[in-house]
C-alpha cells in the first residue's frame, strides 16, 4: 500500500538525499490529494477508518520526510486532506473515541497524533494544534490509565498477538513522534 511505499521511498531519500525518492513520494502524495479534493474519502473511510494506521500515517510521515521538496502546493492540499479525513474521523469512525483497547483506536491515536505532529511545523496548517490537542487528549485520559491500573496493566495485550501487539507498537509509535517532536519524553 500506500504506506509502504512512502515509508520506503522515504526513508531511501533521507538516507541518500537522492531526490528522485523525494519525487516518487511527492507523487503518491498527490494522488492521495487529488482523490480528497474529488470528494473521495476512501482512502480513510474504507472499513470504518481502518485506514488511520497507514493513509493518515503514510501521508503524514510523507509530508514530514520529503517537507523540503514539496512546493506549497503541495504542502496545502497535504494538510488539507489531512483536516478532511480529521474531520471524516471525528464524526464517523469507528472506536474514534475508544474503548483503548481497540486496535482502531491506536490507529486513530498514530495516524492523526502523526498528522497533528508532522503538519504543526511553520505554522502552516492552521489545524495542526486542534488535531495535536485532541489526539493528546484522547491518548492521555485512556492510554496511561489503561497501563497502570486498567485493562493494560501488567503489559497483557487484550486483542492478541496480532492486533493487540500492532496496537500496542502504535501507542508506542505516537509516544516517540510527541518526544522526536517536541522533547516531552
Amino acid at each position: 500500500g500506500w504506506s509502504d511505499s512512502i515509508q520506503t521511498l522515504g526513508l531511501a531519500y533521507q538516507m541518500s538525499g537522492n531526490v528522485a525518492y523525494a519525487n516518487k513520494v511527492i507523487q503518491i502524495m498527490k494522488v492521495m490529494n487529488d482523490e480528497t479534493a474529488k470528494g473521495n474519502l476512501a482512502p480513510i473511510s474504507t472499513d470504518s477508518g481502518f485506514p488511520s494506521r497507514t493513509a493518515a500515517m503514510g501521508l503524514s510521515v510523507a509530508f514530514d520526510w520529503v517537507y523540503d521538496q514539496l512546493d506549497d502546493a503541495t504542502k496545502t492540499a497535504t494538510y488539507n486532506t489531512l483536516n478532511a479525513w480529521y474531520d471524516w474521523f471525528k464524526t464517523q469512525a469507528y472506536d474514534n473515541t475508544g474503548p483503548v483497547l481497540s486496535n482502531y483506536y491506536g490507529g486513530h491515536i498514530l495516524g492523526f497524533g502523526l498528522a497533528g505532529l508532522a503538519t504543526g511545523g511553520a505554522g502552516e496548517n492552521p489545524r495542526a494544534q486542534e488535531i495535536s490537542t485532541h489526539i493528546r487528549n484522547l491518548f492521555d485520559s485512556n492510554v496511561a490509565v489503561a497501563f497502570y491500573s486498567g485493562i493494560f496493566s501488567g503489559g497483557y495485550s487484550v486483542e492478541a498477538y496480532v492486533y493487540g501487539t500492532n496496537h500496542f507498537m502504535r501507542l508506542l509509535q505516537y509516544m516517540e513522534a510527541i518526544r522526536t517532536a517536541t522533547g516531552e519524553d
